[in-house]
């Protein structure tokens, strides 16, 4: 089952987010206060179009899917292999929902979101992202799923499940036999996003030829839980009532309600945001969140019946075991086990677990951390150990940034301007920095990213 558009990069989008993906690329620019380089590959396309999927898993779950895939060349095909219509795959895995949707936005709410993500809404897809419409204008195609128990997918999930990664190896498949795909995938992301990455690139799957893990731990109990031997009961709260918040559709920011988008159009009217069921009214019960779950069976606001695809796969995510569920009490030590998980224990819940595969895998790695991240242990300590495993296709890159927020702090960058000669939006410089790494595995263009040093701090 699968819904389908198509849409304009560039059209009606004045700020931000178009002029990364529409101009053509800078002839220098500064990757970061050490890296200077020319020579970036130029935009091939006008455009893209969108598919929304459910892929089915090895053991019968159903992975929500969007597919983004470059349409109009900028200039006439010329024939051979790279006209052919087949594209080299960039892949997201993410619990927090392939694409979101925002209900009663009002006017000057859509105004704000069209100036600041190119659309009004509702639907908030992967391309709100400069850096993903900029891979799109470049000849990518680009895959965001939401993991099992998360977003519009079906299913239970246990945070950090090592056998996510099951999942993980069945996109990949199921992506390199699109018909618009060369083959060849790499991965993005960042936190749990880059978690998935090496939890998969440790298996070597076909196809994969490289991943881009950002501000992502080694080891998930010591830096994560408890760091420095604290419990780090904050942050385990809050994560968990954002990761619940979410994946049960009734997550409210500033009673803005947030819910992962449909997958399936099932009234055929073109519209998404009705196939989600109406919410109790506030009025109506005790109080609390808004949410469907009470109800026996979901109604809809224009009174129609539908199959309650969406409604039953958001309802068997209220079984997620939640993040909270990850305090001292019932994670004592690294290695503790759970009945929730027979047979795995916390540690195998790490990225540095799996370090001997991850050494000897072919898939090459570029790790980008933040001195102002809280993870920036496990981004050095990953690429040090990695390193000295005889893992030898890899750079790291260390900026002064944050974990949510890409970008170098206004008194810090005036800060690097005075001292370290540094000018330039790190954000973007990031994305041509990705565009790059992606250009050489991807595309066989040889711009010299791993003659440089490979750390760049």
């Amino acid at each position: 089952m699968r819904c389908k558009q198509w849409i304009r990069i560039f059209g009606g989008t004045a700020l931000g987010l178009s002029a990364l993906a529409c101009q053509p690329a800078k002839k220098e620019t500064r990757v970061s206060r050490h890296l200077e380089y020319s020579g970036y590959t130029q935009p091939e396309y006008h455009s893209f179009k969108k598919e929304s999927h459910y892929l089915t898993t090895r053991d019968g779950e159903r992975i929500a899917v969007d597919t983004f895939e470059p349409a109009e060349p900028v200039e006439e095909p010329a024939g051979g292999a790279a006209d052919s219509g087949r594209f080299p795959t960039i892949l997201m895995l993410t619990p927090y929902g392939r694409s979101l949707i925002m209900e009663d936005l009002s006017l000057l709410e859509k105004m704000g979101a069209f100036f600041k993500y190119g659309t009004g809404g509702p639907v908030f897809d992967a391309t709100t992202r400069a850096d993903v419409r900029l891979l799109l204008a470049h000849g990518y195609a680009v895959v965001s799923a939401s993991m099992r128990g998360t977003g519009a997918s079906t299913g239970r999930q246990l945070p950090f499940d090592p056998a996510l990664a099951d999942d993980a190896e069945d996109t990949i498949a199921w992506s390199r036999e699109r018909e618009w795909s060369n083959g060849e995938l790499c991965m993005l992301g960042r936190s749990y996003r880059a978690w998935i990455q090496l939890m998969v690139a440790a298996r070597k799957p076909a196809g994969l030829r490289c991943i881009m893990p950002e501000v992502i731990l080694f080891d998930s109990y010591t830096e994560g839980l408890r760091p420095g031997g604290i419990d780090a009961i904050g942050w385990i709260e809050s994560y968990s009532e954002l990761l619940t918040g979410l994946n049960r559709g009734d997550l409210d920011r500033v009673n803005q309600m947030i819910a992962p988008t449909p997958v399936i159009d099932e009234d055929g009217d073109g519209e998404l945001l009705d196939e989600i069921p109406l919410r109790r009214d506030p009025a109506l019960g005790s109080g609390g969140p808004r949410s469907f779950f009470e109800d026996a069976a979901p109604r809809y606001a224009d009174g129609q019946p539908r199959e309650d695809v969406y409604f039953n796969a958001i309802r068997e995510h209220a079984d997620n075991l939640p993040f909270r569920f990850f305090r001292r009490e019932n994670t004592p030590y690294r290695d503790s086990r759970s009945d929730e998980a027979p047979g795995l224990s916390f540690a195998q819940a790490s990225p540095g677990y799996y370090l001997p595969e991850l050494a000897q895998s072919d898939v090459a790695v570029y790790h980008i951390g933040g001195w102002f991240d809280g993870f920036v242990p496990g981004t050095s300590k990953l690429y040090a150990s990695m390193a000295a495993a005889g893992q030898r296709q890899m750079k790291l890159q260390i900026a002064p940034r944050f974990h949510m927020n890409p970008y170098v702090p206004p008194a810090y960058a005036k800060h690097m301007r005075r001292t370290a000669d540094y000018a330039g939006d790190y954000t973007e410089q990031l994305a041509r920095e990705r565009l790059r790494f992606f250009d050489h595995h991807l595309k066989g263009v040889d711009n010299g990213i791993h003659d440089e040093a490979p750390a760049n701090i």
